[in-house]
């Protein structure tokens, strides 16, 4: 008698021990997931701008559970948040490692005295002046962009800085395999550009060997499938 009690109480531990092993556990994964941070700027009708933040995961996020509230670019509106299995934006989201955040780029009287994008700087030696008569009106100068102001000297770069942002992921994050990333407080600054439309320009520098050897900034675009070969003719 006192054995099949003991094989009963053994069989309903068994039975507890299984249930609570079965019972579904929350997958934390690592806290620091992210593997870069991309900038993607585009050129409108108020210079150059970041329009959007790429956000590259270890692992692929499930792009339905993704919200604009998950994630805060300092200075900046985030209008549109999904995930992508490229670091480019898209008019819908797919499951993959990048995390498009999509920011507003209107423009305003605001953006088209300051501009949308992280300040620039000015290399050509101009800036002073543009400082000066700036403060004198009471407005900054554009940080947007903008290509060379008249009058300015050539620098040995025809290139523009890169514009960066600051973004937080402020909620947890759910992965298609069903992880949990948790929310993070850093503050992750871009440390890549992809430049829409200016990355198919190339920048150039004149140099005229009439004028002391002078140099003029310009931009050049070369259609992808030009061929030097050919003669093209306006329509």
């Amino acid at each position: 008698m006192k054995r099949v009690i003991i094989l009963a109480v053994l069989l309903m531990l068994g039975m507890v021990i299984n249930g609570c092993t079965a019972a579904p556990k929350e997958q934390v994964a690592d806290n620091k997931p992210i593997k870069s941070v991309t900038a993607i700027t585009e050129v409108l009708g108020d210079g150059q701008k970041v329009s959007a933040v790429v956000l590259e995961y270890d692992k692929a996020i499930d792009t339905a559970k993704l919200k604009t509230s998950d994630f805060a670019v300092e200075g900046k509106t985030v209008t549109k948040v999904y995930a992508n299995t490229a670091a480019a934006k898209a008019s819908q989201g797919v499951n993959g490692q990048y995390v498009i955040v999509e920011l507003l780029t209107a423009i305003t009287p605001d953006t088209m005295l300051n501009g949308n994008g992280a300040d620039r700087g000015n290399s050509s030696g101009n800036g002073a002046g543009n400082s000066a008569q700036g403060s004198s009106q009471n407005i900054s100068p554009p940080q947007g962009g903008g290509g060379p102001q008249l009058g300015s000297a050539a620098t040995d770069s025809a290139e523009s800085k890169p514009l960066t942002v600051n973004v937080t992921q402020n909620s947890d994050i759910a992965t298609a395999e069903g992880q949990t990333y948790k929310a993070d407080t850093r503050v992750m600054t871009n440390s890549k550009n992809i430049n829409l439309v200016v990355e198919d320009f190339k920048q150039l520098i004149y140099t005229d060997p009439n004028y002391n050897n002078a140099k003029l900034m310009y931009n050049l675009y070369v259609p992808k499938n030009y061929d030097p070969s050919k003669k093209y003719v306006h329509a």
